[in-house]
């Protein structure tokens, strides 16, 4: 069993080093993700402090699905995963109607249970600090931060929020709580006449429901006993609905699905990215699910790692010069690779779960032209369309203007 073992505990802390210190509250993917890719683009290990508030390996509630993006930073970094559920692509289905869509690379499940615990080993073993802290109190100083918990007080004169939905930082920076997501989940035996899912299926029937979101069917091994099991849950981006209608939303799925149990199921809140959303302040940073998801999908490991290297780059600089974070790169994010994608996202998160999800979902779910650009050698991957704006601006104006036609000729035969 894989057991992350804390540095030694000090009751005040300015680590013995000119270098300016970096503390990041939160262990998780996003947590060690930026730790990683401090020191790999040359920040001093001992001067960078992991935080969390529970030892690892702890069980973590996720859908556990990472992209070829996140496979990418996964291997820059020599992380390997010994349970991992690989899959042949995404299955977008809608009224029992759906269709492939590969994912060029790697596409798979993983236990969250395994991820956490390796990628913090790792930063562990690069020489970076980890400390099990219940965070009490984040005060800001004019040249730094405070960081109180229990008896213990450390200093940091640049802070990075990792900390999930309920972020203490993005508190103590004074941003508001803003709308969240919510997301059940149960994990599930798989029947013996059921056979193993080849691919990650997503159904977006509920967006006619009143659903912002989508239910899942994902395969995934467990680290903790080797077996293949089966995840099931419902995402709602607007987090309006009941919790018991969403439970049946869910279970109702699950029986379609051939899943006659109805384990509880567990919920959990999800923030997801917005336009504007500013995650870099003079000496703190926000990442991962304190930041944002993917507002279509709710992928957070692949976001998770690209707001990582962002942040990274422009810690190590500032710390090189002793200086405050350049606050105008908030503005200049959307316009890298990564914040061009995803504003795409957004903006297709906006079309299929608003007013005119009828065409969107039945694009998503039916139209060839789609599902043979994702198995093109050029396709990019999921969450990396703007690469291909003008193939899928094509699609979208030939769909719409087909549905325009028919809709006409449909008019027209019924005033006859």
């Amino acid at each position: 069993m894989i057991r992350v073992e804390p540095s030694f505990e000090i009751p005040y802390a300015r680590f013995m080093s000119e270098y300016p210190s970096i503390i990041i509250i939160g262990a998780g993917p996003a947590g060690t993700a930026t730790a990683l890719e401090l020191v790999r683009q040359g920040v001093p290990a001992h001067s960078i402090t992991l935080l969390d508030r529970q030892p690892f390996p702890r069980d973590k509630l996720c859908g556990g699905a990472i992209t070829q993006r996140g496979w990418a930073y996964l291997a820059r970094w020599k992380v390997q995963l010994d349970h991992v559920f690989y899959s042949e692509g995404m299955y977008f289905s809608s009224r029992g109607q759906g269709q492939c869509l590969k994912e060029p690379g790697v596409l798979a499940t993983v236990d969250r249970y395994e991820l956490d615990a390796v990628l913090l080993q790792k930063a562990r073993s690069l020489g970076v600090r980890f400390q099990v802290l219940q965070v009490k109190a984040i005060e800001q100083q004019a040249s730094g931060w405070l960081i109180r918990g229990g008896d213990v007080t450390l200093r940091a004169d640049y802070l990075v929020g990792a900390d999930g939905v309920a972020s203490q930082v993005r508190r103590a920076l004074g941003l508001p709580k803003g709308r969240l997501g919510h997301l059940l989940e149960v994990t599930v035996d798989r029947p013996a006449n059921k056979r193993m899912p080849q691919y990650l299926t997503m159904d977006f029937t509920s967006v006619f429901q009143g659903v912002q979101g989508y239910c899942w069917e994902f395969p995934f091994v467990s680290a903790k006993d080797g077996k293949t099991y089966l995840k099931y849950g419902v995402m709602d981006k607007c987090g309006e609905l009941s919790k018991a209608k969403l439970r049946d939303l869910l279970y109702s799925y699950m029986q379609q699905q051939g899943i006659d149990d109805q384990p509880k199921a567990e919920g959990y809140p999800e923030r997801y990215l917005t336009k504007g959303g500013h995650f870099i302040f003079d000496r703190a940073v926000l990442v991962g699910d304190a930041h944002g998801v993917d507002p279509w999908l709710g992928e957070g490991l692949a976001v998770a790692f690209e707001q990582a290297e962002y942040v990274a780059g422009l810690l190590a600089k500032a710390c090189k010069r002793q200086a405050i974070l350049p606050v105008w790169k908030n503005h200049w994010f959307p316009w890298t690779a990564a914040g061009r994608n995803h504003v795409v996202l957004r903006v297709i998160a906006n079309r299929v779960y608003g007013g005119h999800r009828q065409f969107w979902v039945r694009l998503m779910t039916s139209n060839k032209a789609l599902a043979a650009l994702t198995r093109k050698k050029r396709f990019k991957g999921y969450g990396r369309f703007f690469g291909h704006l003008v193939g899928i601006s094509w699609i979208v104006i030939k769909n719409a203007a087909r549905g325009f036609y028919e809709g006409r000729s449909s008019t027209r035969q019924s005033e006859r």
